[in-house]
């Protein structure tokens, strides 16, 4: 049988894509490894960043007011942040894949013939008119990353200060390249702590954010008293953004891991029903021109443009003093709240993009005006952060 479309990948990207697909009627094959299996990472998003999506129930767990640490004060971010169901969206997803072909198995090579892709993977061989790569991204040892060692427990005392921290800087005793927590409280005596480097090149080890994470602790007076869970986390920041191609690559595999955050996953669910409907719209085009219609959406004209910036912003943390970073995030939460929103979630303009970053430099100390101006080509960026 020749399927309509096929998706490789399992995770949140691909199995949203997929379901988004199916529910629209076309036929679908869906080939993953482990493709039952639950999904291994926890997943954070903004809660507004979901909102008009038709999921049920996404969030296991909600902060009203989460927080950021920084040394001498704490910033109250006043946007509601949430923890993703994994099991609720997986068995969501699933649901709408009864008549889809769902295949438990690796994908290799996809070779083209006409305008049928012929997939080849460890169990057998799967047609279709679309290929769909969603297996996400794949660093190197020159890639930036962002790395994070985390564990949900049981502890004694409180190593947040608050329901839930997107960042805590605070006592960072690794200038070379520095670490925060980031935590939430799941239960009355259960926290998820995750020490996390933002971006390093080359990456800084799992190990390592481990020791600092226990060391933290240390400082803090809280000792661990039972660990329920363990993440290590690698997320490749620099993936190119995807270009045209018969194969549409979607997700994290296309570069939606936003250089300047980590970020992907809420993108990810909020694009997948926007590419089903523009692949069902242009489904009378050949192959080639349904493939460049994907990708359109998959990567609009704003979006391709902030990009740049984004990936400028990328290169600004990575060159930056460690001493300066917590400083930076500093600034950049004392912007107005639609601008940083906006750049976390990558729905402003250039313009947005461009006078939150000339924000952050007006208003940094001179030591990182310095390190921006040198490191950035600010100067580039003021007459339009000005307009």
């Amino acid at each position: 049988m020749i399927h309509d479309v096929a998706i490789l990948g399992g995770g949140p990207a691909g199995l949203s894509v997929a379901s988004a697909l199916a529910t629209l009627g076309l036929k679908v094959a869906l080939i993953s490894p482990d493709v039952y299996g639950d999904w291994k990472n926890n997943y954070g998003v903004w809660v507004d960043e979901l909102d008009g999506l038709s999921i049920t129930d996404p969030f296991s767990t909600i902060w009203d007011q989460p927080v950021a640490h920084f040394d001498g004060r704490t910033k109250n971010l006043g946007r509601t942040y949430a923890r993703l169901s994994n099991g609720s969206l997986q068995t969501q997803f699933f649901e709408s894949l009864t008549s889809a072909t769902v295949l438990d198995a690796k994908a290799s090579d996809v070779t083209y013939h006409g305008d049928v892709g012929s997939i080849a993977t460890s169990v057998d061989e799967v047609t279709a008119r679309l290929v769909i790569d969603a297996r996400g991204a794949v660093g190197t040892p020159t890639t930036a990353a962002q790395t994070a060692y985390g564990i949900a427990a049981r502890v004694t005392g409180d190593p947040l200060g608050a329901p839930m921290v997107l960042m805590d800087w605070r006592g960072n005793t690794a200038a070379d390249i520095p670490s925060f927590l980031y935590g939430m409280r799941l239960a009355d005596d259960v926290v998820f702590l995750e020490e996390t480097v933002l971006a390093a090149r080359p990456a800084v080890g799992i190990e390592t954010l481990k020791d600092r994470l226990y060391a933290r602790l240390a400082r803090m007076e809280v000792d661990v008293v039972e660990v329920l869970e363990v993440e290590r986390c690698y997320i490749p920041m620099d993936v190119p953004m995807s270009g045209p191609s018969r194969t549409v690559k979607f997700g994290a595999a296309a570069g939606f891991v936003h250089p300047a955050t980590g970020y992907s996953v809420a993108r990810s669910l909020n694009t997948a029903p926007a590419l089903a409907e523009s692949i069902t719209a242009h489904w009378g085009l050949g192959t080639e021109a349904l493939a460049q219609a994907a990708w359109e959406t998959v990567w609009p004209e704003r979006a391709r443009h902030t990009r740049k910036l984004y990936e400028l912003g990328l290169e600004v943390v990575l060159k930056l003093d460690g001493d300066q970073i917590p400083t930076f995030f500093e600034q950049f939460f004392e912007c107005p709240d639609e601008l940083w929103q906006a750049y976390l979630w990558d729905t402003g303009t250039v313009g947005d993009v461009a006078q939150l970053m000339w924000r952050v430099f007006r208003n940094g100390n001179t030591d990182l005006k310095w390190q921006l101006a040198r490191y950035s080509s600010m100067a580039a960026l003021l007459p339009r952060a000005r307009v």
